[in-house]
């Protein structure tokens, strides 16, 4: 919810925006609306799991943590990868 706020806002400020997400506490319909953006791209992936891009990037938001504490209880570690 946040993040698809922040990616909005990004765009109109006209930034390039590269959105990564799982979608394990996330829903698509969030960013439904900007898929067909030029300058959004959405990679469905995990934050844990290694990222290579080709184009640089100048500034990382990480929003990635759950919570929701019974989601970040059910798996504390993965919890601590996702914030680090």
């Amino acid at each position: 919810f946040l993040g698809s706020h922040l990616c909005e806002t990004l765009l109109q400020a006209g930034y390039r925006v590269i959105c990564v997400d799982n979608f394990l506490t996330g829903r698509m319909e969030n960013i439904v609306s900007m898929l067909d953006r030029p300058r959004f791209r959405l990679i469905e992936q995990d934050i844990c799991r290694p990222l290579d891009l080709a184009e640089p990037v100048d500034r990382i938001f990480n929003l990635a943590c759950a919570a929701s504490p019974p989601r970040y209880q059910a798996d504390p570690i993965h919890t601590t990868r996702t914030c680090v």
